[in-house]
């Protein structure tokens, strides 16, 4: 196992019985580090509390580095509830560039589900 060590004046590796140099880290959490889950979410706890998913009537869940959008809606309605989503990301996205992160488009997926039955009124 490889542990971070991080320090005031730098941080180093150890593996086993060998440690690396000490480098200046001079923003950012180091992958890998036992902080870093809990730092990212501190970091991004912001977009939740900006409710822009809510403001576009989307539900969510944010799960370290990972966010579910969702939402149901009537079969008449796919067209709207398509737009409502596609401008909550590109606003997520503008949120995340303005606060230095960015989406990774090949992470980024759209699972449409439906039914053939017909909900009564």
């Amino acid at each position: 196992m490889v542990h971070i060590l991080p320090g005031c004046q730098g941080t180093a590796f150890r593996f086993r019985d060998t440690k690396s140099p000490s480098y200046h880290v001079p923003h950012g959490v180091p992958q890998g580090s036992v902080l870093g889950p809990l730092l990212f979410i501190l970091y991004v706890a912001d977009a939740a509390e900006t409710e822009i998913p809510e403001r576009h009537g989307l539900g969510s869940h944010f799960y370290a580095d990972d966010a579910q959008l969702y939402l149901t809606c009537r079969r008449d309605d796919s067209a709207t509830c398509a737009s409502r989503v596609s401008t909550c990301i590109e606003e997520i996205d503008q949120w995340m560039a303005a606060n230095r992160l960015a989406m990774n488009p090949t992470k980024t997926d759209v699972v449409w589900c439906s039914t053939s039955h017909q909900p009564s009124d």
